[in-house]
């Protein structure tokens, strides 16, 4: 499976268009489209992970971790799609770096104060 074949899978599932231009560009993606996905970098495979999380809209994205392996200009890049998509959807994040939840000025919900009792 190629970039592309992902990027047109996910959107086949969420009966959507394809991810727009914006998001392959943003993310430096447009080289990496036609390459094998388990040849790709960590980091790479991530940026289409991300960019076919927001294809189509969704109104819930739960996401774990998904700033790990992202460049510089990525986690800003990504940082503007979460805040842009938090103003008309609910985004979860799973993470331990406090430092890109600050960036977004996230409320954080810490694990341990989350109670059965």
């Amino acid at each position: 499976m190629t970039g592309r074949d992902l990027m047109a899978l996910c959107a086949w599932a969420r009966k959507a268009p394809t991810a727009p231009d914006s998001l392959i560009e943003g993310f430096g993606l447009r080289p990496h489209l036609d390459k094998r996905y388990d040849a790709l970098s960590l980091g790479t495979r991530r940026k289409m992970l991300i960019a076919s999380a927001f294809i189509g809209n969704a109104a819930v994205l739960l996401m774990d971790e998904p700033a790990n392996g992202l460049d510089a200009d990525s986690r800003n890049f990504f940082g503007a799609l979460i805040a842009e998509k938090a103003r008309s959807a609910c985004v979860l994040i799973s993470t331990h770096d406090s430092a890109f939840l600050e960036t977004l000025g996230a409320m954080i919900i810490r694990q341990e104060s989350l109670s059965t009792s």
